[in-house]
């Protein structure tokens, strides 16, 4: 279980420009430095955001919304509306096993659907 201590800590930092030209190289070796420092650390690029990189602390989190979550800065809150999910994805496979994906989500509809997004060709 994560500790949700709320008092005073020093937080990990780390650099992870995660858009990065070296990133994009090599990202198994900085996701292997983070966690060998602290499988949850900050990073202030892009206006500062936390990585997680540990399959203990992601399960965690996954399970506490009220703990680890974005909202109001990204997402829509949770509302129990059923929506649709339209998405199409594309692999190549090569000897046997997928070696690229492309995936595109229609996330127009989706945001439409919970009411949060007017598309503009709905008049």
């Amino acid at each position: 279980m994560i500790d949700t201590h709320t008092g005073p800590q020093q937080r990990a930092e780390v650099d992870l420009d995660h858009h990065s030209p070296e990133f994009r190289e090599d990202p198994f070796s900085k996701f292997d430095e983070i966690r060998s420092r602290c499988p949850v650390a900050h990073s202030d690029h892009y206006e500062g955001f936390w990585t997680l990189v540990d399959y203990a602390s992601v399960f965690e989190a996954a399970r506490n919304d009220d703990l680890f979550n974005s909202y109001p800065s990204v997402g829509v809150p949770a509302s129990g509306t059923a929506i649709q999910w339209n998405a199409v994805d594309i692999y190549r496979i090569r000897d046997g096993r997928i070696s690229e994906e492309w995936a595109a989500d229609d996330i127009a509809a989706i945001m439409s659907q919970l009411g949060v997004f007017k598309p503009p060709w709905l008049g």
